[in-house]
């Protein structure tokens, strides 16, 4: 028996549902990809569904260029640092174009025992990428407005001395100063700047500042001072204190957390 096959709808099933692995694949990885990049990988793979239609054998040529196709859209689409998350990316690609496909003929079999209807495996396919992909739409704003805020490089005056300092802006950075209402700069010890802002608490250089925070630890009092100005881009503020701790500066790249609403 012969089935038609009809290019257009097959080229869009195989589209979207590369798209929807793609996307989840990055989930997985924790990466942010760029939707042009995700849409490029997504058209090799529609490409290469339709190209494999017209082959004549399906051995082991076929397979290899599967594979070589499969790495070649996770390698434009997904941003991975070294090898190591190019095999993660890679895995999860793979498991998530199995796991796509395993839901989309249980759920045709399921449909045809409960109420005989038969509904075509490429409606199915094209049901879920929508809604998969609907499903992303919120992830994905998210992520975008949070990537515009997560990190700032900051230029901060101290005594005429000016630093330049890379800041994370936490959302969840809630501390003030409870007399002046003042928020709170946490800045990590290996910050160019810590030594000064020690020094000039410890010394009473400038007037210093009490403030209360919560730790993993419990609550704790950090002393620091007022700064003659923070500036990011045209945007300049003096209206903070800033802090020096160990504890509330997360591993990475950052020397320092801003609260949200600095800027």
């Amino acid at each position: 028996m012969e089935e038609t096959v009809y290019l257009d709808i097959y080229f869009i099933t195989n589209f979207l549902m590369d798209l929807l692995c793609l996307k989840i694949s990055a989930r997985i990885m924790g990466e942010r990809g760029k939707t042009s990049r995700f849409i490029t990988g997504a058209l090799i793979g529609a490409f290469y569904s339709v190209a494999s239609l017209a082959a004549s054998e399906k051995g082991f040529v076929f397979a290899a260029l599967w594979i070589l196709t499969a790495v070649l859209m996770v390698k434009i689409s997904i941003p991975t640092q070294n090898t190591k998350e190019l095999i993660g990316a890679i895995t999860a690609f793979f498991l998530s174009v199995s796991l796509s496909g395993g839901i989309v003929e249980g759920a045709s079999n399921v449909l045809k025992r409960m109420s005989g209807v038969v509904i075509p495996y490429q409606l199915l396919s094209i049901l879920l990428c929508i809604t998969g992909l609907i499903a992303f739409i919120p992830f994905s704003h998210r992520v975008k407005s949070l990537s515009k805020l997560q990190c700032i490089k900051a230029k901060l005056c101290l005594l005429e001395n000016e630093y330049d300092i890379n800041c994370l802006i936490d959302s969840g950075n809630l501390a003030k100063e409870p007399i002046s209402g003042l928020e709170v700069m946490i800045i990590s010890p290996k910050a160019s700047c810590a030594s000064l802002v020690k020094r000039l608490t410890e010394e009473r250089i400038l007037p210093f500042y009490c403030v209360e925070v919560s730790t993993l630890s419990g609550r704790k009092l950090l002393f620091g001072v007022r700064p003659s100005y923070i500036q990011y881009k045209s945007k300049k503020t003096n209206k903070l204190i800033i802090c020096v701790d160990n504890e509330l500066i997360p591993n990475g790249e950052w020397e320092a957390i801003l609260p949200a609403g600095i800027f």
